[in-house]
């Protein structure tokens, strides 16, 4: 630990002498004895030492109390005074100069002492103290939020420039100011404060507030108690952000979202209009047509003689031909827009679809229903043939599955499709990929029916989606 170094400003050469023995026996290291307030200035640049014990009367026209000013002001080094003088004008002058102790002639080594150790505690301390409340004015004064402090009735005792800056508003104007009068709503302001004396603190409270200028923002308010010296609650220290901008932004996004879900929606509905007109054109016009086609081959395959073997081979294969574009039609027809769906109603599509998911894949599936014969909204039942349609498209592509069970449920006047098969399972990056066309599809539709989806681990194993959709729709 390293010496205390002192500094003796004493005109007296005797009395200086007999301070600094006393000081050596104490441990101290004297780094000069001067007997004017130039030199004592002059020893400090030299050697700077960490206490100086004072005469107040010194040698020349700048004494002890003028010297400690100059001290005070440039160099924050603790001083003692010793004097043999103490009457009230002396003393009164010395205090402006913030001294850390008296000691009067003739000077006690125990005094001495005591004062001392005294004086480079408190200096440290103060020190401390300073840098504090330094860090924190810095702090305070170059935040960007804004920062007010009031008493315990919301009467504002302090603020920093970004506070004036966001409500426009000048320092003067708001030293006369309660911080309720920056709410738009006053109450709000008592909400807070009861919260603040219930809990202590607050934790971005949001709120309208004015400027000054009469604009009105959102405002987030994190604010906590302030104690006195006696534990008493002595006012609030509050952050004010404006949330004005991350708001609108927010409701912007909000609004691009359902624009682009209307448009999806809309979408879908005409792609399904399509889908359905052009099904029936290929059903009704092409399927009629190439029925017709075939009644007529049949009419001259019966009019050609038994020995015309060759055009009977060729109508015969023509025939056959004719089969196979009309199969290959009522197959487009029905993948188009399944007449079942229409005709008979969803239950019986899905059964439909999963026969025919079974013959062209080879993948068991098994059928769980319990909405028989009830009367489903087309809008519900198109979304969750397609939304069904699309879990068999993945499982034949990606699930290396043997058996797929399928469950239709009413319950709550909401409809439940579950679809889980026995495949290697989806990850999670795969459940979350941008880029993955075909559940974002069944997102938006069971979307656009007010519905939800989950998409998880099934049980055991494989994946399961699981559609939810409410039988009363809203716009």
């Amino acid at each position: 630990m390293s010496t205390t170094k002192i500094l003796i400003v004493e005109d007296e050469s005797i009395i200086a002498l007999d301070i600094k023995s006393i000081l050596s026996r104490l441990g101290y290291s004297v780094t000069a004895i001067v007997i004017s307030g130039p030199e004592c200035l002059k020893q400090i640049s030299e050697n700077r030492p960490d206490l100086i014990l004072m005469d107040i009367k010194l040698k020349g026209s700048m004494d002890g109390i003028e010297t400690a000013n100059i001290v005070l002001k440039e160099y924050n080094i603790p001083i003692v005074f010793i004097t043999a003088h103490s009457d009230k004008s002396s003393l009164q002058r010395a205090k402006v100069t913030k001294p850390y102790g008296y000691i009067v002639k003739p000077v006690s080594e125990r005094e001495l002492y005591t004062t001392i150790e005294t004086s480079i505690y408190r200096h440290t301390i103060d020190k401390k103290l300073k840098d504090s409340e330094t860090k924190y004015r810095t702090l305070f004064e170059q935040s960007r939020d804004a920062i007010y402090l009031c008493d315990i009735d919301g009467n504002i005792t302090t603020v920093n420039q970004s506070l004036l800056n966001l409500f426009k508003i000048t320092e003067d104007t708001i030293a006369n100011k309660n911080i309720s009068s920056l709410f738009v709503n006053r109450d709000d302001w008592f909400e807070l404060s009861n919260i603040l004396i219930a809990k202590g603190y607050v934790v971005d409270y949001e709120t309208a507030m004015l400027k000054n200028d009469g604009t009105i923002i959102t405002a987030l308010i994190t604010s906590t108690k302030m104690y006195s010296d006696n534990n008493t609650i002595s006012g609030y220290q509050g952050i004010i952000r404006d949330d004005t901008e991350r708001i609108e932004t927010l409701n912007e996004l909000i609004k691009s979202r359902e624009e682009l879900r209307s448009l999806s929606d809309y979408l879908l509905t005409l792609r399904e209009t399509e889908r359905t007109n052009i099904a029936r054109e290929i059903h009704d016009v092409l399927g009629q047509s190439l029925t017709a086609l075939k009644m007529d081959l049949f009419w001259i395959a019966k009019r050609l003689d038994k020995g015309e073997k060759e055009l009977l081979e060729k109508t015969g294969t023509m025939s056959d031909l004719i089969n196979g574009i009309i199969e290959t039609v009522r197959r487009i027809s029905s993948d188009l827009r399944p007449g079942i769906l229409d005709d008979l109603g969803l239950f019986p599509a899905i059964e439909w679809q999963s026969d025919e998911f079974s013959k062209r894949t080879g993948i068991e599936c098994s059928v769980d229903c319990n909405i028989n014969g009830m009367d489903i909204d087309e809008k519900i039942s198109v979304a969750l043939f397609r939304i069904f349609q699309e879990s068999l498209t993945n499982i034949m592509r990606h699930a290396q599955a043997t058996k797929v069970n399928i469950s239709l449920k009413h319950f709550n006047n909401t409809l439940e499709l579950s679809v889980n098969d026995n495949g290697r399972g989806i990850r999670q990056e795969e459940i979350r990929n941008s880029r993955s066309f075909g559940l974002i599809g069944i997102r938006e539709r069971a979307f656009s029916c007010g519905g939800d989806v989950v998409i998880s681990g099934g049980t055991p194993g494989g994946t399961e989606v699981k559609v939810t959709i409410p039988l009363e729709q809203e716009n």
